[in-house]
């Protein structure tokens, strides 16, 4: 396929799905290719910070000016794929070898962010302890924080909520940092903090972009495929589910899976379809224990001096 120099990158919303687009937007730029992003008006700014990124806005630009090819990234498949999702993106795209792509040509690069001032006497450990989806809600964060802070370090909650009391949690003894940072302050805390630890979410995507340690808890997707590509002296770990079924929205490409995935996005819509999504069966009880969480963050821990 021939891809034309100026290229339209469509994917609407999600942060984390955003900062990937921004990832497969620097493959193309070395490529030689210049992107225009369409997305939702809150990502404007974390946008224009990327500098392989031509123009951003929320409407499609005017094709007279030659932007007219346009891959459209808001599909749910391509958080399904066998594949980073990055990588998958650039599929979409055309770039049919996407894996002959650098992993360095793939990361995400920021050229500002919005200075943020904590105090740093001890190490700080960031958790966005997410609870959006029931399949990425995980039930250790309060005991996990519990012995973060019985070590000494600070540790601070960060993400967003929401009206109805969802989103991002926070704990007993640690800085409640929520709603308090844009997009470009929490990438820039992630400067200074020692450690993220994550479900699998925007925040992980962000952090990418910094050297921060981060740590990564999946079940529905494989961590290999959503873990940023970074520099390889940045440490990103995956702590994946026991769970057999899990990374579990392979389960979506079988008969059966499909079959259960239209009639739950016909009773939910396709958001909850895909947050409560589980073919175990067992209430959400994907494996992942706090000692392995623990004791993952301890390594990373010493490795970040």
């Amino acid at each position: 396929m021939m891809i034309p120099e100026k290229v339209i990158l469509y994917r609407w919303g999600g942060l984390g799905d955003v900062c990937m687009a921004l990832c497969a937007a620097h493959a193309l730029y070395q490529l030689g290719h210049r992107v225009h992003l369409v997305t939702h008006p809150d990502y404007h700014e974390l946008a224009r910070a990327c500098p392989h990124v031509t123009a951003v806005s929320a409407t499609l630009p005017n094709p007279r000016l030659g932007w007219s090819w346009m891959a459209d990234l808001n599909a749910a498949f391509y958080g399904q794929a066998n594949m980073h999702q990055v990588d998958a993106y650039l599929s979409g795209v055309g770039i049919t070898n996407y894996w002959e792509v650098p992993a360095s040509a793939k990361t995400l690069v920021l050229r500002r962010s919005h200075r943020v001032s904590v105090p740093m006497d001890r190490k700080l450990a960031l958790l966005h302890a997410a609870t959006g989806d029931r399949n990425r809600t995980w039930d250790g964060w309060a005991e996990l924080a519990s012995r973060l802070l019985d070590l000494g370090l600070h540790v601070a909650c960060v993400g967003a909520t929401t009206r109805d009391g969802r989103g991002a949690a926070c704990f007993d003894g640690c800085w409640d940092l929520r709603d308090k940072l844009p997009h470009l302050g929490f990438v820039d805390l992630c400067k200074s903090a020692s450690l993220l630890i994550s479900t699998d979410s925007g925040p992980v995507q962000l952090a990418g972009a910094t050297h921060i340690p981060i740590l990564g808890l999946y079940t529905v997707v494989d961590g290999r495929y959503r873990l940023p590509f970074r520099d390889p002296t940045c440490r990103s770990v995956a702590v994946q589910a026991s769970c057999l079924c899990s990374p579990c929205y392979r389960d979506m490409d079988t008969p059966a899976g499909q079959i259960a995935l239209r009639q739950a996005i016909v009773e939910k819509g396709a958001k909850r379809a895909f947050g409560d999504w589980c073919p175990a069966g067992n209430g959400y009880q994907c494996g992942i224990t706090v000692d392995a969480v623990y004791d993952a963050a301890l390594e990373l821990l010493k490795e970040k001096r």
